[in-house]
């Protein structure tokens, strides 16, 4: 384009009485080259001048200053101060709309980027309101300034005239005047808008609906399909909600709202979360939903609901298509005892399932997190339990992080999860999912629930089983009420378990909660250096969850003396493998063991000190090789 040519357009344009601003121009490459470093949204639409639109003007002076300070901007035309009316129509079906309706002969038409502008004289009696998503297409807006040929669209794109203007184009069309009053009339829905969401709120509500969407929405939404007509795009979102049987419309405009192609249409412009909500209503009203509200609610006789059978995955301390928590304190064998029941319904010769006779043993296993390593840890002790390992998943970031999948994440891996179908979810440990939220509060009832949510609607939608491992709170009390955090990690599940030892150093799993069955016996196991190094021996009527969190077990794991403290972190910390004595040293400091107190403990456990090269490796014995 010849710099001359936009100053004669634009001063043209001024001699038919247009108001006309100067607007941002592109590059070769399509970026900002206005010199105001406008995001590349904005790059050829921005207005060039202070004070914008309401500084446009026919005078034909300030025109020629304007374009001859910046010779290649981009014309902008403010359409209410040059009497005009134009409808913006973005893709091929408004235009069809438009063309259909009847435009008549002399009116000038001009070529967008993805669409056409059709320019017409505006009744005075009709207020002029810039408006987006118009008519049945949904295509149509009334913009407040149009950007006139020859500018350039940062694609590349030369806005031309179809039909150029050769005078006062003709009088707006009776359905153009309709079309102006609908959007006149619309704004008195404006003040019954509910409140107008954060981008992270409206992010977090979407992320939220990702398990009830399809595959192709939740690509739409997150920008991996991509279209010239954005306006449409965000239209088959809210449709694709509305098909997904979801009616809230506030729910529903913040998936509109939040979407790549909505964020990337309307960028920081004030009437985004309007646009959404209006979208979002045309989706429901063209689909025949009506929007939720107190009258969607619908009385019925429980005679009318059907019963549902309560099945197990085993019986009775993992039901399906709920939640159990697994707790104790670090090292009493939490991690092993669901790595042996994994194993045990993969089909495990070594350590069938104990007590449920019936139990499958071909089943598929999820590992969601995992505070262990996977290679060094989980696999390895999975192998020795003679896990069916191809019927264990876990998930691996594209940074090479496995089993670190948090609350956060889960909308993402939810479809993955949905289409392997596993019968058994396990999340090791709920603090270590939690971490995806940094405003999360373990302590807040709101927040637990929250959080569980998903994993919840997830297993029942499988009908699997959910185990969720979970540290005990320092201190001493019933069973139920040791776990960290809010009581609703409790009320959320229906099947609890504690793990704990008396005080000969037994071992059992008890079972502390179950809502759905009658409680099941307390189960023996023990640890060991061997393979397996885990082993179930039998079942006991006589130790309760409780028993193993009384005040006195409390007091004597509180009372122990700092080397048995010693004791207890150097023996988890070498359970995963020898390590360097100078690490040991430095993170037993860290935790606040003196060297003396290690030393003393490193005795007791008769931790084997070898030499490699100019370092020390410190290890457990063969014979105490166990860990939690």
């Amino acid at each position: 384009m010849g710099k001359e040519k936009p100053k004669r357009a634009a001063l043209h344009y001024g001699k038919l009485g247009w108001s006309v601003l100067p607007l941002c121009w592109p590059d070769k490459a399509g970026k900002c080259a206005c010199g105001w470093n406008h995001p590349d949204k904005s790059v050829g639409k921005a207005p060039r001048v202070k004070g914008g639109v309401t500084a446009a003007t026919n005078d034909k002076e300030q025109i020629a200053s304007w374009w001859k300070q910046m010779p290649e901007a981009n014309i902008g035309i403010a359409v209410a101060p040059s009497n005009l009316l134009v409808l913006d129509a973005d893709g091929e079906e408004a235009i069809k709309e438009i063309e259909a309706a009847g435009v008549p002969e002399g009116t000038p038409v001009a070529s967008s980027s993805r669409g056409r502008h059709y320019y017409f004289t505006r009744p005075q009696d009709v207020p002029l309101i810039p408006r987006t998503h118009l008519g049945l297409s949904g295509g149509i807006d009334i913009p407040q300034y149009v950007i006139a040929p020859p500018s350039r669209h940062h694609s590349g794109h030369e806005y031309q005239w179809l039909t150029a203007p050769t005078g006062t184009p003709p009088p707006a069309p009776d359905w153009v005047i309709a079309l102006m009053q609908s959007a006149a009339d619309s704004t008195n829905t404006e003040e019954n808008l509910p409140p107008e969401p954060s981008q992270d709120a409206a992010t977090a509500v979407a992320k939220a609906l990702f398990f009830l969407l399809p595959t192709n929405a939740r690509q739409l939404w997150r920008g991996n399909i991509t279209s010239n007509d954005r306006s449409g795009l965000s239209y088959a979102l809210a449709c694709a909600a509305v098909d997904a049987k979801i009616t809230d419309p506030w729910a529903i405009a913040c998936l509109v709202f939040s979407s790549a192609p909505h964020r990337n249409k309307f960028d920081s412009r004030k009437d985004g979360w309007l646009d959404a909500y209006r979208l979002t209503e045309r989706a429901l009203a063209e689909k025949g939903q009506a929007p939720q509200n107190q009258d969607s609610w619908e009385l019925v006789s429980l005679e009318d609901i059907p019963e549902e059978d309560v099945t197990f995955l085993i019986t009775p301390y993992l039901p399906r298509g709920e939640i159990t928590m697994l707790e104790g304190d670090p090292g009493e064998g939490k991690s092993f005892v669901w790595m042996a029941w994994a194993a045990g319904l993969t089909g495990s010769k070594l350590c069938p399932i104990p007590y449920d006779t019936t139990a499958p043993t071909n089943c598929r296993v999820v590992i969601i997190t995992t505070e262990d390593s996977i290679g060094k840890t989980v696999k390895k002790r999975l192998r020795e339990l003679g896990a069916v390992l191809k019927n264990i998943f876990i998930f691996r970031s594209k940074g090479g992080d496995e089993g670190q999948v948090t609350a956060a994440d889960f909308a993402e891996v939810q479809e993955q999860v949905i289409s392997l179908a596993p019968d058994l979810i396990v999340v090791d440990p709920i603090t270590l999912y939690a971490t995806g939220d940094s405003k999360f509060d373990m302590d807040k009832n709101t927040h637990v629930r929250n959080l569980l949510k998903p994993l919840l609607a997830t297993a029942r939608q499988l009908n699997a089983a959910c185990l969720v491992v979970r540290h005990y709170r320092k201190g001493a009390g019933k069973a139920i009420y040791r776990g960290l955090g809010s009581i609703d990690v409790t009320a959320t599940a229906r099947s609890q378990l504690s793990i704990g030892k008396d005080k000969t150093g037994q071992r059992y799993a008890a079972h502390a909660k179950s809502n759905l069955a009658p409680k099941g016996p307390t189960l023996k196991f023990s640890l060991g250096g061997g393979v397996p190094p885990f082993k179930w021996e039998g079942i006991v009527e006589d130790i309760t969850a409780d028993d193993l969190t009384d005040e006195t077990n409390a007091a004597n794991r509180e009372g122990k003396s700092a080397v048995n403290d010693a004791e207890d972190w150097l023996f988890n910390f070498l359970s995963e493998g020898p390590c360097e004595g100078k690490t040991c040293i430095a993170e037993a400091k860290k935790n606040g063991i003196s060297l003396r107190t290690l030393e003393r403990a490193k005795s007791s456990l008769n931790v084997e000190v070898k030499w490699q090269g100019r370092k020390t490796l410190w290890s457990l014995p063969e014979n105490k090789q166990e860990a939690g």
